[in-house]
């Protein structure tokens, strides 16, 4: 078995002798790369060290690997080796750092624009792999909406290349239609060749094909078996989907919650960030099939917020607001709130609204309240426009607003679907009405009827 303490204090080291390398030997790098792909590890760290001392970026960055996801992981030596090879070109090293960012592993945050700039140096370097990376993170929409035929066109042009990851990523862009009419049989061409090359995460994309009938009639138990592989073979995210399926009685099954949580932890276990959450969810949902453990769903959501979950991040801040699972921790509360209203999520904006106007984990500040209510609103949470209607038309709490606060009280009234928050509102806003003058009521009506309803204007982050 194969132990990593021979890399430590190798990246301070080699910064000296890196920039003296003249010429690399390729042939020894590829077969290292070699060895380390087909899981000869021992024999990758001796064709890699040598070559690494000798200043060869590349092949520190396959240490950096190795140290990674060798038999015995050590992600702080994996980090500092990646990013010494990346800041002396390697191009493997900024594709794993990007790749990292992204899943926020290795200790790091996730960080897309981060992921972005690494991705964007390696392909500036001739990666297409990096490329490929890029494209698909572009597609998640973390940037915005993508242009989907551009994505599309140069998808095309990398898949003809058999770039690895560019036929799968092109299959899930046709077999949706996202730049276009949809085109299940290419797509479906196109993902069973990337299956047949092995390319990661080709066989959950052709599973979820089989399931839906996409370029074939629907086969629910050839995409369950499919997705059963692609989890065996270390696709975390399709355990995640089995999870799901066993959880909600999809493709043929019944609900099972028990079976639902085993393939969650699965997933879990595997680096999947919505596997964790999706098992908080279970052991925290008062169902006594899955029984309930408060601690060990705080932990998973723990993993799910370092993995960029922003739903998570939110229960995660609700947790140790209200000591669920730990002891109430408002600076800890307030921490993950900020970050999960930085994602625009609604109900994260209005809850650190009421953090700002109480004072939970910092000095209150009511002034600064408004804003995050209304963005919570306009995002399309009705409660956000209700606590800025109770906010602005309290007179003990600067800011005072009567028209406006009124005017988001009749909004809050005509947006609510829940009976019990509608009487309640009803009650108030009668009572608050009573208090204005005539004038004031006449330009609440207006302001309300300026105003969009719930969800018209896009989530966006904490103001």
């Amino acid at each position: 078995m194969m132990r990593h303490v021979f890399f430590r204090g190798l990246a301070a080291t080699l910064t000296a002798t890196l920039s003296m390398s003249a010429s690399l030997s390729a042939q020894g790098i590829d077969a290292a790369r070699a060895a380390f792909a087909e899981g000869r590890f021992e024999e990758a760290a001796r064709i890699s060290r040598p070559l690494a001392e000798a200043g060869a970026a590349e092949a520190l960055a396959i240490l950096g690997l190795l140290a990674r996801d060798g038999d015995a992981p050590d992600p702080a030596t994996a980090l500092t080796l990646l990013q010494t090879a990346a800041a002396s070109g390697s191009v493997t090293a900024a594709v794993a750092l990007g790749r990292a960012l992204e899943e926020g592993a290795l200790g790091l945050d996730v960080d897309p624009s981060a992921a972005a700039r690494l991705y964007e140096q390696a392909a500036g370097l001739g990666s297409r792999a990096a490329e490929v990376n890029l494209i698909q993170l572009i597609a998640s929409g973390v940037f915005g909406r993508p242009d989907w035929a551009s994505l599309r066109a140069r998808l095309d042009v990398l898949a003809a290349e058999e770039t690895p990851g560019a036929a799968t990523a092109l299959a899930g862009i046709l077999a949706t239609g996202q730049a276009g009419d949809a085109e299940p049989d290419r797509a479906r061409a196109l993902a069973e060749a990337a299956v047949a090359r092995g390319e990661a995460g080709a066989l959950r994309l052709l599973s979820w094909m089989r399931l839906q009938g996409v370029g074939g009639p629907p086969d629910p138990s050839g995409g369950r078996a499919g997705l059963a592989m692609a989890a065996e073979a270390g696709d975390a995210a399709a355990a995640t989907d089995l999870g799901l399926l066993h959880r909600d009685g999809g493709a043929g099954l019944a609900p099972r919650p028990t079976r639902a949580a085993d393939w969650f932890a699965r997933g879990a276990e595997a680096g999947d960030g919505w596997g964790a959450y999706h098992l908080a969810r279970m052991l925290s949902d008062g169902d006594e099939a899955v029984p309930d453990d408060p601690e060990r769903a705080l932990s998973l959501l723990s993993l799910a917020d370092a993995r960029g979950i922003g739903t998570a991040t939110h229960r995660l801040a609700l947790a140790y607001w209200d000591g669920i699972g730990t002891q109430v921790d408002h600076l800890a509360a307030r921490a993950a709130m900020e970050r999960a209203a930085a994602l625009g999520l609604p109900e994260a904006l209005n809850d650190l609204g009421v953090m700002v106007e109480t004072g939970v984990g910092a000095l209150p500040d009511p002034g600064a309240a408004p804003a995050l209510y209304e963005a919570s609103a306009r995002a399309g949470y009705v409660l956000g426009g209700w606590n800025l209607a109770d906010l602005l038309l309290n007179d003990g709490i600067a800011p005072v607003d009567r028209a406006e606060g009124y005017a988001w009280c009749l909004w809050a009234m005509s947006h609510e679907t829940d009976e019990a928050l509608l009487q309640g509102y009803r009650e108030s806003c009668a009572a608050h009405a009573a208090g204005l003058a005539p004038d004031e009521r006449a330009e609440a009506a207006a302001r309300f009827r300026a105003l969009p309803p719930p969800g018209a204007t896009p989530p966006e982050a904490a103001p």
